[in-house]
This record gives structure tokens, sequence and C-alpha cells, in this order.
């Protein structure tokens, strides 16, 4: 199959490895013809790991394989409701790494600026006159980590997770977090619920300012032009939830400016009120890059001093 693998793991997911849709339908057509099914692209697509493959293949082989699939969802399982409790959350903030955290420096007035020296402002390329500008506010507000991600946990490549902006990143692990504070485990312990995604995401600065934007100058590399597109798009970031997370309602991106997250919010809500799904993840990741201190103008949303009131 032209896949770069020296060997296969049976869970590992077929996509994940490199595979497509032109692989899949190649696969489809060949256990066709070797084991006289009549597999589809949909089937490639449903058990795209070699063990569920293999075990496909198996119960359609089998007198006694099921007529239906196995797995099949139903919005008609949910009732239409006005009862909806907020059971987990999670978060990470400047000078904060969670929620408990942030309330804490919320309570105590704490200012989370990171005021950054000419020397390390020099060493980040930042040019002199820049610096020495009377109206430059060398402050930034900084998420601790944003750099660092368990790639291999989440079953992604290191080359796509290196492509990927870390808005994406921070909030992949930020849902799995919440999942968590909601005690629920976001692999087995909502098999038989419906989870929607109500996400948001600021602007890309990562692939213009760090990548330059190469991954999408390459026309004879479609794969990581593909992999631009759907780490650093906004439009991918509900979907990549749940993919990852295997959950199955509506992934919904949300774009309203400042209010992104909390309209994120009241879709998810929307939706478990009108039976679209039984629970939802909502958030929003906001994350500037280059984040190295901005030049100050009157009438505009940044202030003098880099303090925020």
């Amino acid at each position: 199959l032209n896949l770069n693998v020296h060997s296969l793991d049976l869970e590992e997911n077929f996509f994940d490895i490199g595979g497509h849709s032109t692989l899949a339908a190649k696969i489809a057509s060949e256990l066709s013809s070797d084991y006289g099914l009549a597999v589809t692209v949909l089937d490639i697509y449903s058990n795209s790991s070699l063990g569920a493959l293999l075990d496909f293949v198996d119960a359609r082989n089998s007198p006694a394989a099921a007529a239906e699939p196995t797995r099949r969802f139903s919005v008609g399982a949910f009732v239409r409701t006005d009862k909806i409790a907020v059971v987990g959350l999670a978060g990470r903030f400047p000078g904060a790494v969670d929620a408990d955290s942030f309330w804490e420096n919320l309570l105590r007035g704490t200012v989370s600026a990171t005021f950054l020296s000419k020397d390390f402002l020099r060493s980040k390329g930042i040019p002199e006159a820049t610096i020495n500008h009377k109206d430059f506010v060398p402050c930034a507000y900084m998420i601790n980590d944003a750099d660092k991600f368990d790639h291999s946990f989440f079953g992604i490549g290191r080359h796509e997770a290196s492509i990927m902006d870390p808005q994406h990143r921070v909030f992949v692990e930020t849902c799995w977090a919440a999942m968590e504070n909601a005690a629920l485990s976001p692999r087995t312990g909502l098999s038989d619920t419906v989870v929607g995604v109500f996400a948001a995401a600021g602007i890309d600065g990562y692939l213009v300012h760090h990548l330059d934007g190469l991954p999408l100058k390459d026309s004879m590399n479609p794969q990581d032009i593909f992999l631009a597109e759907i780490g650093n798009e906004k439009d991918y970031i509900a979907t990549r939830v749940s993919y990852l997370l295997d959950f199955t309602g509506p992934s919904m991106n949300v774009n309203s400016a400042c209010s992104s997250a909390l309209v994120a919010c009241a879709q998810g809500a929307a939706a478990i009120a009108s039976a679209q799904c039984g629970a939802a993840v909502a958030g929003a990741s906001s994350i500037t890059f280059p984040n190295l201190g901005f030049l100050y103008q009157d009438g505009l949303v940044n202030s003098a001093d880099g303090h925020v009131l």
C-alpha cells in the first residue's frame, strides 16, 4: 500500500499512518475481490484499524454475521430538555495552569503579565529600533507549555504535530482534561452517549510567523499542504477533537470574535436541549503567536503599560 511503516499494530489507525481515501478504496476493492465480500469504502472508514478490519472480515465470513452494524446512534434516543448541567471544566490561562489556579488569581487580583527583557527580545530577532521605540510595550501574556504536546498519546505523528497550530494542540489537551475533570474517560466512559463539540480558535499566527507558510508553498508536497490545512485552519478544530476522542455528535466551529467561547457554550447547551446530542464539549482556544510585546497606539485595545483592567 506504499505506507511508510515497517510494522503495524493491530490497534493503529489506518489514517494515522498515512492512509487516505484512495487507499481505502483500493483496500475495499481487493477485499471484495479476494474474499467475495461486498466491502465498501465506508466499511474501511468504520473499521480503520487492522484489528477492527480483521474482525469485520471474519464477521462477514461467518454464517451468523449480523445484518446490522454493531454501533448505531439515534438522536431519537435523547429527549428534549431544559435541564442541563456543567459536569466538567478545564482551562489553561496566562499564569494559571488550570481553572482552579485561574480562579485564585482572580480572587487575589494577580497580574499574570510577563515583561520581556531587551536581551530576550534581541535573542528572538526583534529589531533594535522596535525595542527602543517609545511606544513599544515589552509585555506578553503566555500560556505555560504551549510549545509542548504529547503527540503519541493522541496518536498523532511528530511531523504532523509540528505543523499543528498550538491553539489546536492545547485545545485537544484541554478537552481531554475537561472530560477527566468530569470523571469520564474520553475513550471508554461515553460509549453510549452521543457527544457534540462546539469550538472556536483565534487568528493563526503560528503558520505565518513560525512556519513561514512553508507547508502551503510547496505544491509538490500535497501531504504537508493537507496537514497544514487541517492543523491550522480554525474550521477543523471541532472535528479534530471529535475524531481523536471518538465523539459522534455534531462538530461545529463557532466564529463570533471575542464572544466565540460563550457562543460555543450556548450552542452546546442548545444542542443538548434540542436532543441533537446527549452531552457537549464547548470552548475556545486563543494563543497569540509571536507573543513578543506590541506597539501601543491610542484608541486600540492594548494598554500603554501592558496591564489589562
